[in-house]
């Protein structure tokens, strides 16, 4: 009766208490990743924008992609926030991999890798948080972000060009349907 007694002074139960503690040092811990996520892909995220806004870019829409996933974050909140939080270990070693693979890329030069490895490193921290079962909940906006990352020109120039000729082609056997004379070259 007397803890009760004294919780109740302090003005919350003992249970809250802990529950705002481990809130308080959750937020704390997300706090820290943030600044380290930011600092770890500063150079990356700087190779992003220019990606973004070159003249001949395919990417242009990267600026788009971060309001879209908060808001479809915004929309999952209520399934994010019903799914049992827990930690899970694999997080862990989805990091670790995810953390090779980035020092592999900046070792190689390969910018696109280090950029790719930041939704993984987000999927392995939301696990580490809280759990499978809220990644879950949210897993389509964590990879969405996909798309804001630009591929290299050589990529995207092959694939701009096999979809020409089968723009062409397809332009021609139409024309040819309806009884015109048309043949690629």
């Amino acid at each position: 009766m007397s803890d009760q007694v004294s919780a109740i002074a302090v003005g919350a139960p003992s249970g809250v208490v802990r529950s705002r503690t481990r809130s308080a040092g959750i937020a704390v811990s997300i706090a820290v990743a943030a600044i380290l996520l930011t600092i770890i892909y500063w150079i990356p995220f700087k190779w992003m924008l220019i990606g973004w806004e070159a003249a001949d870019s395919y990417f242009s829409h990267g600026y788009l992609i971060p309001p879209i996933v908060i808001t479809m974050f915004w929309i999952k909140r209520r399934a994010f926030l019903a799914a049992p939080q827990s930690s899970s270990v694999s997080g862990y070693f989805l990091l670790v991999a995810t953390c090779v693979v980035l020092l592999l890329g900046d070792f190689l030069g390969f910018m696109v890798i280090q950029q790719l490895t930041f939704i993984p490193v987000l999927a392995a921290l939301g696990l580490i948080f809280f759990g499978a079962e809220r990644v879950k909940a949210v897993w389509f906006p964590i990879t969405f972000l996909l798309a804001m990352i630009p591929l290299p020109g050589s990529v995207t120039q092959s694939v701009a060009l096999n979809l020409k000729l089968f723009a062409t082609g397809m332009a021609v056997r139409a024309t040819q349907l309806v009884g015109l004379p048309m043949r690629q070259e």
